[in-house]
């Protein structure tokens, strides 16, 4: 028997696979993608997508911030999650700011399935909801490649549009802002350590066209604004063990310059 729950989606297999983390050659797997077969693999996401509410579950559940400790090192993804809620940060596309609502959106009823976790952040702009794939660099690694991010973010995006009407009925009742469109924004946000670390090199090839190319292209195919954010360097403060920005964010639009 074929599976058929979300998790087994050709769009989450590939977003679990080796070759989207892979360094050296990121941007002729980039190349490899398909537009068409991406915006198959949304819409296959989008019908295999979990019923939250069909168990009577909220999406918009408080989640409480954990005490950090003062000498914790680099901030992880979870710690930043925090402090950019708590801060209610704004975090800058194009056409304005999307403003932080909650961290960890749930996607299923209970836990989570291999490859479809909670979403990291949720935001809004001008009657849209934005499904965020925050990255952070608590370390000289890599971390998770910005090719993961994008796949992960059309993954969550087409959970939430299946869930649609009673995501924008939650938002409504919970923050009495509107989501008016039919899908969410997707954003790829991440310090600036992150991207400076995956800066184009020989190595890497020149991903960074390859990764514009593919979002302009999905972001035309399903109709929905696709931003990649640069959040700058972050400073927490930690005076009241709760973390939370010590400033505001003064982020942009990725950019890299190319060298000739």
């Amino acid at each position: 028997m074929t599976p058929t729950g979300v998790e087994h989606a050709s769009l989450v297999l590939l977003a679990k696979s080796n070759e989207v983390q892979q360094v050296r050659g990121l941007a002729e797997v980039l190349a490899s993608f398909g537009t068409e077969h991406l915006v198959d693999g949304y819409h296959e996401v989008m019908r295999l997508a979990p019923r939250r509410p069909r168990d009577g579950k909220e999406f918009f559940v408080e989640r409480r911030s954990r005490r950090i400790r003062r000498k914790d090192p680099k901030p992880t993804e979870d710690i930043l999650e925090m402090a950019l809620v708590n801060s209610h940060a704004q975090l800058p596309i194009r056409s304005g700011d999307v403003t932080v609502l909650m961290r960890q959106f749930p996607l299923f009823s209970s836990g989570s399935r291999k490859g479809v976790r909670a979403v990291d952040l949720v935001g809004h702009h001008e009657h849209r909801l934005w499904v965020i794939e925050l990255k952070a660099q608590p370390s000289d690694e890599y971390g998770e490649s910005p090719a993961r991010a994008l796949l992960e973010g059309l993954i969550y995006a087409a959970v939430v549009e299946a869930n649609n009407t009673e995501v924008a009925e939650e938002l409504r009742l919970k923050f009495d802002l509107e989501h008016r469109h039919p899908r969410p924004g997707i954003m790829i946000a991440a310090p600036s350590a992150y991207w400076m670390k995956w800066t184009p090199t020989p190595v890497t090839g020149e991903w960074w066209i390859q990764y514009t190319r593919l979002a302009a292209e999905l972001s035309e195919s399903i109709d929905t604004p696709i931003a990649m954010t640069d959040i700058g360097d972050v400073v927490l403060n930690l005076s009241h063990s709760v973390p939370r920005l010590d400033h505001e964010i003064k982020g942009h639009p990725v950019t890299y310059k190319r060298e000739h």
